[in-house]
């Protein structure tokens, strides 16, 4: 999201397990990653749908894969929405604090970094959150049966089917290799949602960095303009 562009018009980036038919359309675009226990964590601009129907046209997801799979990784994959209150949907930046076990998400309330109603915020997520939205996404596919698999962008949406029991899974979940019925790629639509960010920003600056540090007692956030003052 850099200034004065449109997240669309400034990225080529994509996603290699996309469904050929779709490579050149869908968009996509990598923000950051940050591992956690055998989980691999991505941030992401993209798409909402591959039909272009919903209200925002692009949304932030958090998508995961395991670390430890033997088989292909796109088993592994589940992607979520990621949001910051109730008008920040863009992540500009973000940072995992291995310290704390906190991601901090730097947010805009536009794709466009020069409009002049452009605000940012700031938001954080403790780990067990995440790792608990994720457990509840397959849960609700794999034992419950609800929502699809395929994310139409990389394979077709088909409905889920119960396939799992409850006492199979926990919030360190991975298919295994004799796991032969494992339904992917899921994606939930629920978001990880923070309701109040720690802080808005309403000056008129094109946030673009965010730094994490810490003395005994307290965390502190840095972040920068596209000017380099901090």
């Amino acid at each position: 999201l850099n200034s004065g562009q449109s997240a669309l018009q400034q990225s080529t980036y994509t996603l290699r397990l996309l469904n050929i038919r779709l490579i050149r359309d869908f968009f996509l675009y990598y923000l950051y990653a940050f591992e956690y226990k055998h989980f691999s964590y991505f941030l992401t601009i993209q798409q909402s749908d591959i039909h272009q129907t919903r209200k925002y046209k692009l949304q932030t997801k958090i998508l995961r894969f395991c670390q430890t799979l033997k088989q292909p990784i796109i088993k592994s994959y589940v992607e979520l929405p990621l949001t910051c209150g109730k008008d920040y949907h863009y992540l500009v930046r973000a940072k995992f604090s291995n310290e704390k076990k906190i991601l901090y998400g730097l947010f805009r309330n536009t794709t466009s970094a020069n409009s002049s109603s452009t605000s940012h915020a700031i938001c954080s997520y403790s780990i067990d959150t995440i790792q608990e939205a994720f457990f509840q996404t397959i849960k609700r596919c794999l034992v419950d049966g609800k929502g699809y698999r395929g994310l139409d962008f990389i394979s077709p949406d088909t409905h889920c089917i119960p396939s799992k029991n409850l006492n199979q899974m926990n919030h360190d979940y991975c298919p295994d290799e004799n796991d032969r019925f494992f339904q992917y790629p899921i994606g939930g639509h629920r978001s990880i949602e923070e309701i109040e960010p720690i802080i808005e920003l309403y000056d008129r600056v094109n946030f673009t960095a965010i730094e994490i540090g810490s003395n005994e007692k307290d965390t502190i956030i840095f972040i920068g303009d596209d000017n380099g003052t901090v």
